[in-house]
Formats: C-alpha cells, structure tokens, sequence
C-alpha cells in the first residue's frame, strides 16, 4: 500500500502522540520523501510552507507525484491531506481531485468546516476534523500507518466531531 501525506505544516514537529495501540512516539520532525512500511507499504511525506514548489527538494518530489498519479491510476493507494481553504491547499486541492474520493482524507481544522462542507466533488472523501494546524492529527495517522500498516481513523468519531487539541497520555 502507497500512503502520501500532504501538510503545509512540519508533520508533528516537537510532538508526542499515541496510536491507537498505545504506542508512544516522540517525534521532532519527519523528513520528506518516501519510508518504508513493513514488506510492502511505503509512505511519501512532502511538508512545505506556502506551496508544494516552495523548494528543489518539494518542487521535484511534487512534480512526479502530480504527473504519476495523472498518468498512473495506481500509483498511490490513498492521500491524506492537511488542508484549509487559503492558496497554501490549491494546488493539494486539485491533485486530489484526480483521485477516486473514496482514496481521500482530507484533515482541516473546525473554522474550515462550512468551506470544505460546500466542496460538493470532496464531499464523499473522508473528512477528519482536527485542531488548528493539523500537527498532531496529521503525526498520528503517519504512526499508525506505520504501526498498523493501514489508513485508520486516529480517532473514533463522527466527521462533525471536533477533535480535542491535545492527545490523551
């Protein structure tokens, strides 16, 4: 399975999470490009600031996402995204678009709830509330993929639901 997580902020960054088996990561930062996930998953971290070309090293990385996933239906199995309604998300927005929306997670905090509840093409991917930024949420997911080897819900809840800021210890 091929996971990507998009985020224009640091995936974590100074954080500590716990996954839904209780396991505890400490993470100061994640680095960009793909990690290996057991014997046959992978997951493509791309971070950036105000756009996914703000960088040689995202600007090369985003471009051959962009041009395999319009060419290659199945070169991703899913994109868990960070997103808001600014133009730091435009360019993540109409990449994902190009997918199946049940191959979707959008994560956006709760003052961007009526925009993406108006996206009516994004409404059938999944949608996960977090809180502002989306650095917890986003880390969590990536741990348990890793962990799990599978998309999951890092918490049970409706896609209304605000999530709390912080994470239980």
């Amino acid at each position: 399975m091929r996971i990507v997580f998009l985020t224009y902020n640091e995936l974590g960054g100074n954080q500590t999470v716990t996954d839904r088996y209780e396991h505890r990561f400490e993470c100061s930062w994640i680095p960009n490009g793909w990690t290996r996930v057991g014997k046959a998953g992978q997951a493509l971290v791309l971070q950036y600031k105000r756009s996914p070309t703000d960088s040689k090293e995202t600007t090369a990385m985003w471009q051959e996402l962009v041009t395999k996933i319009i060419t290659e239906d199945d070169y991703v199995d899913h994109v868990i995204a960070y997103v808001c309604r600014d133009e730091r998300s435009r360019d993540t927005l109409a990449l994902v678009r190009h997918l199946e929306p049940s191959r979707v997670t959008l994560v956006y905090c709760p003052c961007n709830r009526e925009y993406f509840a108006e996206q009516v093409d994004l409404a059938e991917a999944r949608h996960i509330i977090s809180e502002c930024g989306g650095c917890v949420t986003m880390l969590s997911l990536f741990a348990n993929y890793l962990v799990a080897g599978e998309v999951v819900n890092v918490r049970k809840q409706e896609p209304e639901a605000t999530l709390p800021a912080e994470q239980p210890h």
